[in-house]
């Protein structure tokens, strides 16, 4: 029989990090621009960077899957991971608001440092000048997510 959650701790305790899984880390040189010219924010970037999420809750896991794209004067950079985590029983449906308040504690602080480095290596690898995203939490991040029911889906798959 599956628990019903009935709380942020409740969910905590029984979610176990299990893996993160990148679906796609792609980087692009973009021909024709003049970094002098192009202009940009105070941190390299000529837009604010653009995510997209997605929410998978099944019986005995949830997942949480990240799609960040930034542009830069020099480069277009896109990181798509996943953190997928074990949970210890068989859950029932869980109130969107608690699924949410797990994302911002927990899902979302584990997988954006991984999200941020392979954008920093790719800019690394393409010999143009580093992309150093911020620290950042849920909440505190100069992009937003929609968290929103509609946006529940499979991790393995946000396109």
């Amino acid at each position: 029989m599956a628990r019903q959650v009935r709380s942020l701790e409740e969910l905590l305790s029984l979610a176990e990090v299990e893996d993160v899984q990148f679906y796609e880390v792609h980087g692009r040189v973009l021909e024709g621009l003049d970094p002098v010219e192009s202009g940009g924010y105070d941190d390299g970037l000529t837009e604010q960077p653009h995510a997209t999420s997605r929410v998978l809750l099944q019986d005995d896991s949830l997942g949480f899957r990240l799609r960040l794209t930034v542009r830069s004067p020099l480069a277009e950079y896109v990181s798509d991971a996943a953190v997928l985590f074990r949970l210890a029983e068989p859950v029932s449906d869980i109130d969107p608001d608690i699924v949410g308040a797990f994302i911002q504690r927990e899902a979302f602080p584990v997988l954006y440092p991984f999200v941020r480095q392979s954008i920093f290596d790719l800019a690394s690898r393409m010999g143009v000048e580093s992309v150093v995203l911020s620290l950042a939490r849920l909440g505190e991040t100069n992009f937003t997510l929609n968290l929103a029911a509609e946006d529940s889906g499979r991790v393995d798959n946000a396109d």
